[in-house]
């Protein structure tokens, strides 16, 4: 939850942040981490976290501005020689907290998260092969005017839902003055 949103947002007349986050696993998750400190430690050591050295996630959630946010899951499970073993992690934002568990619940099986993100992908490959294509000998470039301006020029001209004006998006409450 974001508390912070209304404040920082209320010169823009926007309503408090109504979403929650989460983040889930489909194997059952022993431990997590919201806070990166509290992760990787008090002297951030990127080579070696806190948690892994001590085992354990500290498993508080995180609730607005705290700090550094990121998202940890600690799982485990057995894995034999040649073994495979396939996992789902599900990122996302819902209004009503109850739909992260619902989401969790239709997602956790890996047919069905990849059906899921085969729908994603012909979608966004059909939405930006509909456009102006370029190819230049730089990829990156390729990637930006290709993808990336076709998706943001998308999500910025949904309506905003905190105010209701059609062209500063979904996600975008900064477009109008940023």
């Amino acid at each position: 939850h974001n508390y912070s949103w209304g404040v920082l947002g209320a010169f823009m007349g926007q309503k408090p942040w109504p979403y929650t986050a989460f983040l889930a696993s489909s194997l059952p998750v022993k431990s997590f981490d919201c806070d990166n400190t509290t992760f990787f430690g008090r002297r951030i050591d990127r080579n070696k976290p806190e948690a892994v050295v001590k085992g354990r996630c500290a498993s508080q959630p995180a609730y607005g501005f705290t700090g550094f946010p990121l998202g940890v899951l600690h799982n485990s499970f057995q894995l034999a020689a040649g073994g495979e073993q396939k996992l789902v992690i599900m990122l996302g934002m819902v209004r009503d907290p109850g739909d992260a568990q619902r989401i969790r619940d239709k997602y956790a099986h890996p047919e069905a998260a990849e059906e899921a993100l085969r729908n994603v992908q012909r979608y966004w490959a059909d939405f930006t092969s509909q456009s102006l294509s370029v190819e230049t000998p730089e990829k990156d470039i390729d990637r930006l005017g290709n993808i990336w301006i076709k998706y943001q020029h998308r999500n910025s001209m949904l309506e905003n839902l905190n105010t209701h004006r059609i062209g500063f998006g979904i996600w975008c409450p900064a477009y109008s003055y940023g």
